[in-house]
């Protein structure tokens, strides 16, 4: 059909949110600190310092380097410190002026920053040297997992994502690592590769996974904690009609850009559209493909 017979609009999908959607509490008398301590709480805080100890004194034994005992204290000074040199590059310790800034220098030293740096340590390391390389038993992201798990789950109590949601990429840098990927649109290109679940009203991300390489199990998870009637925007890497007809029986909407050699597109010369501008849809079942064409051809499902 060409947008000359009528268009039919799809029937909105009923949305049942599990949880009245935005943030499930009042951030405006909250300050950035307690905001923070949300995503690290008290027993995340007492993993990773006790942890980020334990391999210090690991190294001192074999005679690398000196590190006192972190603290509270030191572990936010170190974060802050983090935070503010993604934001400003310079040599942030510098006495000369007009480099000579009041911080991170009159909170911590070089040394000690550096120190912390490389002793911070996310899993038990005992536990690190069980968890054996080419056993069945391996799991690659142990390392990251105390910090992993919880950040996740804090993503998940805290938000109730809007009705149109999305899955997208993203890139986390990381200079040597097996389960390094390239991605050449990113503006990262190495890193770990995340799959993101998103809320498309706000960009917050409520789930996230690590690739670690190809995969035949499955997890298991689906969308009950989100709740019922919800629109996945995908891109067209996982676009297809198998998969829109399977989430359309579970009340879940989806579109995407969908490539033409895709099994299940319609392949009619009925559908070709002329060089100039124009647009056509057909339907098919639940499927309603909208094709249109601007300064490059588009195909939705």
């Amino acid at each position: 059909n060409n947008n000359e017979d009528g268009d039919k609009k799809p029937q909105p999908l009923r949305f049942v949110p599990a949880r009245m959607p935005g943030p499930t509490f009042d951030t405006s008398s909250w300050s950035p600190l307690t905001l923070f301590q949300l995503f690290f709480s008290p027993s995340v805080l007492r993993a990773l310092i006790a942890n980020t100890n334990a391999n210090a004194a690991r190294r001192l034994r074999a005679g690398k380097f000196v590190c006192k005992e972190l603290t509270v204290e030191d572990f936010y000074i170190f974060m802050a410190i983090i935070i503010f040199t993604s934001l400003l590059t310079s040599d942030y310790w510098r006495k000369s002026w007009p480099y000579n800034f009041s911080f991170p220098g009159d909170k911590m030293t070089q040394c000690r920053f550096e120190a912390v740096l490389w002793s911070l340590h996310l899993s038990n390391p005992q536990e690190d040297e069980e968890n054996e390389k080419n056993t069945a038993n391996y799991d690659r992201l142990f390392k990251i997992k105390p910090l992993y798990t919880e950040i996740v789950t804090t993503f998940q109590a805290h938000f109730q994502p809007h009705q149109k949601i999305s899955i997208d990429e993203r890139m986390v840098a990381k200079a040597r690592n097996s389960m390094k990927q390239y991605q050449k649109d990113k503006p990262t290109k190495w890193g770990y590769k995340l799959f993101i679940l998103g809320d498309s009203s706000t960009g917050y991300t409520w789930n996230f996974f690590i690739y670690t390489g190809k995969s035949v199990s499955t997890t298991g998870q689906d969308f009950s904690s989100l709740g019922k009637g919800y629109t996945l925007y995908i891109d067209n890497f996982y676009t297809s009609s198998t998969l829109f007809k399977d989430l359309c029986a579970k009340n879940i909407g989806c579109c995407g850009i969908i490539r033409k050699n895709r099994v299940g597109f319609p392949q009619t010369n009925n559908n070709d559209l002329p060089k100039k501008a124009g647009e056509m849809y057909t339907e098919e079942r639940n499927l309603l493909f909208v094709k249109w064409m601007d300064t490059m051809m588009l195909t939705l499902c």
